[in-house]
């Protein structure tokens, strides 16, 4: 998701676009259930 930090408003960021290649181990006694990704923006 983009995160519009001027408006506190999400929107969709292109999931085709985005590449994630590794994530670290869960700790002991957990497991991911999911990941979610928030790029945060400001306007120029």
């Amino acid at each position: 998701h983009f995160y519009w930090e001027d408006e506190g408003r999400l929107s969709d960021a292109p999931a085709d676009e985005l590449e994630i290649r590794r994530l670290p181990g869960a700790p002991d006694g957990a497991e991911i259930s999911k990941v979610d990704v928030v790029i945060r923006l400001r306007r120029t």
